[in-house]
């Protein structure tokens, strides 16, 4: 076995069959494991109707096999859904008719579960911004962002659990509505809906000055 770059491969077999891609390299984790989850391609040369790709990591011997394979040896591809694995990096390993292994692409996909939203608290707001907030759910990270409605949150701090973001609501514009707004996460994984998720208002102290001011005004 001789490894080049990325590659690791047998100097002998399949004549000289390789991988060369594989797309989208970020998949999100099944939730069932006998349909599996996102379709992906394997690219490579070489490839006919009787190999076969596995997924494996961290140098483990154990290989779980793509569900539902198409073979197009005019295109060199084979597609099929990826099984239902534990979020981590895996290798892609090309594979002959027994199962030994042709050649391995290191560490390209990673497998990841989606973003989740739950509540945020506290759920009414000023219409004019500046609410501070916690957005709960599950599996943000850094990258993920916050919208309420159509405007982004704002000073966005993620915990280490991954379970709460803190941030300041954003103000609506003059010709929006009070009213209930969807809340979405976003990042590379997708996106995440809560719908009526937070309640725009006027503020208490806006509304007491208000009604002062309409008191003062009628006397």
């Amino acid at each position: 076995r001789v490894a080049r770059g990325q590659h690791q491969f047998l100097e002998i077999g399949a004549d000289g069959a390789e991988l060369t891609d594989v797309s989208p390299r970020l998949v999100l984790a099944a939730s069932a494991a006998g349909a599996g989850g996102t379709v992906i391609t394997v690219e490579g040369r070489g490839i006919d109707s009787a190999m076969g790709v596995s997924f494996t990591r961290d140098g483990g011997q154990t290989k779980t096999a793509l569900l539902a394979k198409i073979v197009d040896e005019r295109l060199g591809t084979i597609t099929g859904r990826v099984p239902n694995v534990p979020p981590g990096t895996y290798d892609v390993v090309l594979t002959d008719a027994r199962g030994v292994s042709l050649d391995t692409l290191v560490r390209v996909l990673k497998v990841d579960l989606p973003v989740t939203l739950t509540a945020v608290e506290p759920s009414r707001v000023s219409r004019l911004g500046g609410t501070p907030v916690v957005v709960k759910g599950e599996n943000f990270d850094a990258s993920t962002l916050f919208r309420f409605g159509r405007h982004p949150l704002a000073n966005i701090q993620v915990n280490g659990a991954g379970t709460e973001a803190t941030g300041i609501a954003p103000a609506l514009e003059e010709n929006e509505p009070d009213g209930s707004y969807s809340v979405a996460a976003v990042d590379t994984r997708g996106t995440a809906q809560l719908a009526d998720g937070v309640t725009y208002g006027v503020p208490l102290d806006t509304q007491l000055a208000l009604i002062s001011k309409l008191r003062g005004s009628s006397q």
